[in-house]
């Protein structure tokens, strides 16, 4: 049962990436579906087996989140919003939970993010569709179906680190064919969206993971700089002008200090925020105070003005006790695998600067897989340790 279970989460992952490209009339995405299959059988397998995992400080804490942000609906000036976002959250401490009971071992860590990769995967391929049939959005970007375009850059990259430590472990042709393949074609999709913070995410991206390169054996070095190679062909020869126009202005953006207008959103709602320092204006209620301002609804453009302004010093405090709490995750971590979070970490902190990913599927599932795997490692160690034991007394 276990491993129908693990399948399960397995396609739910799958489907994170490229989410967006298919709408279901009576459920949503097509990842809600996957998690609702995931979390139905994920319980029947904890029925069945008679036991539950006790839950780690990262999933009370995120329970706590949840739970505060929904009670924000009493004083949110947008309830509906409040409850909808809230509930999204809700459904996001499920997708954590998920995680945290059927990831048993390192391997199952490496899957989870191998199905990410091969979603990401899918949600590239979309992305080329959108290119080849002229379906541009607004400015000439290219997106996956469904996608804002710097949403869609961001999901990505988070991808890059993934691939290079999988690559790098990979022990069939299928799945090292998988990832050079990704890796190859990501940046140019990333590109197309033309997204400024997609870009420098990357970039981050492939920066930090290139530190783990001396550790790949001359085979795998030799297949990636090929790949990169390709990548950069691809990039000089196919990227339309439209799209590097838009990304040549970061310079410019960051000297005006306009950031897209993005500073004037944060200045509004800091603005409201201080009227509201210690509860927030009610979780989801951003775009009532930036309509209010600015005289059009816009998100926060920043995950951490977005909680600080929606749920106070409180929320703000809980989510940074989670990410704290993630981080120690990461430290207690060794060798290639700490390196890999960290490229990751730093990759996420980069997009989320200039994005509201608070409720994105992707930020929950990194936290949730990577003090997973420290929690497996943990138990690794603490086993290794007794069996030593063990050893040295029977001599």
């Amino acid at each position: 049962m276990r491993r129908i279970a693990f399948f399960t989460l397995w396609l739910f992952v799958f489907t994170i990436p490229w989410q967006n490209c298919l709408s279901l009339e009576a459920v949503g995405t097509v990842s809600q579906l996957a998690g609702i299959v995931a979390f139905l059988v994920a319980m029947f397998h904890c029925l069945s087996a008679g036991r539950l995992r006790r839950p780690g400080r990262i999933l009370l804490l995120m329970g706590i989140f949840a739970s505060y942000a929904l009670l924000s609906a009493g004083w949110s000036l947008d309830p509906d919003a409040t409850v909808s976002k809230a509930a999204t959250i809700a459904q996001l401490v499920a997708m954590f939970w998920i995680i945290s009971e059927l990831v048993a071992d390192d391997n199952d860590a490496q899957n989870l993010l191998a199905a990410y990769v091969a979603g990401s995967t899918v949600n590239v391929i979309a992305a080329f569709a959108q290119f080849a049939s002229g379906n541009a959005g607004q400015d000439l970007r290219y997106a996956a179906a469904g996608f804002n375009p710097n949403d869609d850059a961001i999901t990505l990259a988070l991808a890059i680190p993934m691939s290079c430590f999988l690559l790098a472990r990979a022990r069939t042709l299928r799945a090292k064919a998988l990832f050079v393949a990704f890796l190859t074609m990501a940046p140019m999709a990333i590109a197309l969206t033309g997204s400024r913070t997609g870009v420098l995410a990357g970039c981050v991206a492939f920066a930090v993971s290139s530190l783990g390169m001396y550790r790949m054996r001359w085979s795998r070095r030799v297949m990636l700089v090929v790949a990169l190679a390709v990548c950069v062909w691809c990039l000089v020869s196919l990227v339309p002008e439209t799209s590097w126009a838009r990304i040549s202005t970061i310079s410019q953006q960051v000297d005006s200090g306009d950031l897209n207008q993005r500073t004037a959103i944060w200045a509004a709602g800091l603005k409201e925020y201080a009227g509201h320092p210690l509860l927030g204006v009610g979780e989801g209620a951003y775009q009532q105070v930036s309509g209010r301002y600015l005289g059009e609804a816009f998100v926060a453009h920043n995950t951490f003005v977005s909680v600080l302004v929606e749920l106070g010093i409180i929320g703000f405090l809980l989510f940074s006790a989670i990410l704290i709490s993630a981080a120690r995750s990461l430290w207690r971590l060794d060798g290639q695998d700490r390196l890999m979070w960290a490229a990751i970490a730093v990759t996420w902190f980069v997009g989320v600067m200039a994005s509201t990913w608070e409720t994105q599927k992707p930020t929950w599932f990194l936290l949730a897989l990577v003090s997973t795997a420290s929690r497996v490692r943990f138990e690794q160690n603490s086993t290794d340790e007794a069996l030593d034991m063990a050893y040295e007394f029977s001599s």
